[in-house]
């Protein structure tokens, strides 16, 4: 069954405008497969599914970082949620040595952290729909079959002590996140 699609204009909180408007003259944001050429390698903008409740938020990115052909796959908080948006990927970056992927597969409410950018109030059902979670074990596993890293660290699941104040996220061992990373 098809989510119900969002009939809410959105504002992107972009990151790259708040950049330039404190003062930082040169702020690139990637597209999908752009790519930043630096010294010993390039920097990769990467499909990005998950936390971002399916908003067209640009903020919200993946990164490969190629240096001296070592390649680190940074994708937090991503959802992947088509197990076959990564598997040309492999053909586009080649082997990949080590991901960093966040197994928070609970996730907020859209409205936690969007609700003030939409228009309109969201019904609590298509709120609910509509998650800011990242990948569990399945979806996790299924990103690591189609890039076959050497490495893979679970990493970004909000345990940090300070961000309690922030999420009132208390996990135990029982708690679905913790579970889903432990699985793996």
């Amino acid at each position: 069954m098809d989510a119900p699609k969002i009939d809410i204009v959105s504002a992107d909180p972009s990151l790259k405008l708040m950049l330039q408007q404190i003062g930082f003259p040169d702020v690139r944001e990637l597209d999908d497969l752009e790519m930043i050429e630096v010294d010993g390698g390039y920097i990769l903008g990467v499909p990005f599914l998950g936390e971002h409740g399916d908003l067209n938020i640009r903020t919200k990115s993946a990164y490969l970082v190629n240096l001296e052909n070592r390649s680190v796959l940074c994708v937090a908080d991503s959802n992947n949620l088509e197990p076959r948006l990564y598997e040309p990927l492999r053909e586009v970056v080649g082997d990949v040595d080590v991901v960093f992927l966040g197994m928070e597969c609970d996730g907020a409410p859209l409205s936690w952290v969007y609700g003030p950018l939409l228009t309109k109030p969201l019904a609590r059902k298509l709120d609910q729909s509509r998650r800011l979670d990242g990948s569990n074990c399945e979806k996790g596993l299924h990103l690591m079959n189609s890039l076959r890293p050497k490495q893979v660290y679970v990493y970004a699941m909000g345990q940090e002590p300070w961000l309690t104040y922030l999420t009132n996220i208390l996990y135990t061992d029982a708690s679905r996140p913790i579970f889903e990373s432990n699985t793996w």
